[in-house]
């Protein structure tokens, strides 16, 4: 479980920094990032060896049929909404993702389809020590 969590913003997507101490006591770190044409990477590449990797070949994708693409990658804490709640908004974060698929051979023109992902997630080493460290 991540010990620190760094947000950034780097190409207009969310950059997550995740580092932690493992058994042996030594720190590691994670990256994840995105781009547009690549869509969610992990310390920069591919997850799973590239099979996690947006679509861009097969069936309707030769002839600029369809394409896929990252639209918004992003993550914002909760808002406070009561000071008894504060240490548990600040806790909890909300991941966005959103894919975009455009349809060429649609008639009447090009079709877009937005695909999107939202997930929160509950850090309980931040609310239980407020010592864990979180950039934003």
């Amino acid at each position: 479980m991540a010990k620190q969590i760094c947000v950034e913003n780097t190409n207009g997507f969310a950059r997550l920094d995740l580092s932690w101490k493992d058994k042996f006591g030594l720190i590691n770190r994670t990256v994840i990032s995105a781009n547009t044409q690549e869509g969610i990477l992990f310390d920069y590449e591919r997850p799973l060896d590239g099979n996690l990797s947006l679509p861009n070949k097969g069936a309707f994708r030769t002839r600029n049929q369809h394409f896929v693409t990252l639209r918004d990658f992003r993550v914002s804490q909760q808002p406070v909404t009561s000071a008894f709640l504060a240490d548990f908004s600040r806790s909890t974060w909300d991941i966005i993702l959103e894919l975009e698929l455009v349809m060429n051979t649609a008639p009447g023109g090009a079709k877009r389809e937005v695909f999107r992902f939202k997930r929160t997630v509950f850090m309980p080493n931040r609310y239980i020590s407020m010592k864990d460290q979180i950039c934003l």
